[in-house]
């Protein structure tokens, strides 16, 4: 009973934690388009666009952090012994996960948040890119962890703990890889659908001098659902 009730809760907490992962992976790669556009074609209607969209991402990764804390958590609460057994090969990947990629995206979701507009072009566009490489990263070390739980890889059980032999092996996991092109892309695609939706509810029910605005962001949005759902 203790271990379905551990299960129950643990699959509620990382469900509830995943709604909001994905739009954040995918939003903000919208975002550096966005931004990439205004850099290079001094488009103030692209920086709005960024500006506003970023808004929604910044919202969602509040939201991933606190939800993540309370997942991280039940790790040991609900899990020890899985813990202790497996931190040969969990510790390597989820510290890496925060002390490379969670403090780079947060040092730069920081700065975006109290400052985007005070930034110039180039240094808007350096911002949202350490960004975009902070949640990537964040996937890669993160699914690199679950990918082992998939297709074990470098490493061996000694009787009691599994044990870490080639970190390497771990990393270039090719089920990890793989799954991270699948979690990027549907990410993408999901960031499109939003994009979509909201740009159409402006174009129906919002006010008319911001429709030419989202008639761009739809435009985009549409591009991005075709080519991420075609890969």
């Amino acid at each position: 009973m203790v271990e379905i009730l551990s299960r129950l809760q643990f699959a509620l907490t990382i469900a509830f934690h995943f709604i909001f992962v994905p739009l954040t992976v995918g939003l903000i790669i919208v975002v550096l388009i966005f931004e990439i556009r205004y850099f290079r074609k001094k488009d103030e209607r692209f920086k709005v666009l960024s500006n506003y969209f970023s808004d929604i991402f910044l919202i969602n990764y509040a939201f991933g952090i606190v939800t993540g804390i309370a997942m991280t958590i039940q790790f040991g609460t609900n899990w020890g012994n899985f813990t202790v057994v497996m931190g040969e090969i969990f510790g390597s990947p989820l510290i890496l996960e925060a002390v490379i990629a969670f403090f780079l995206e947060s040092t730069f979701n920081g700065i975006w948040f109290f400052r985007k507009n005070q930034l110039s072009r180039r240094l808007r566009l350096i911002v949202v890119s350490m960004i975009t490489i902070g949640t990537t990263l964040s996937a890669v070390w993160i699914i690199t962890a679950n990918g082992f739980m998939h297709n074990p890889v470098g490493a061996s059980w000694d009787g009691t703990k599994m044990v870490l032999e080639n970190f390497a092996a771990i990393v270039f996991n090719p089920y990890a890889w793989y799954m991270l092109v699948h979690n990027h892309l549907s990410a993408i695609l999901l960031s499109g659908f939003v994009v979509l939706a909201i740009s159409s509810w402006h174009l129906l029910k919002g006010k008319e001098e911001d429709k030419e605005l989202f008639k761009i962001a739809a435009r985009y949005g549409t591009w991005i659902i075709l080519i991420s759902a075609i890969l």
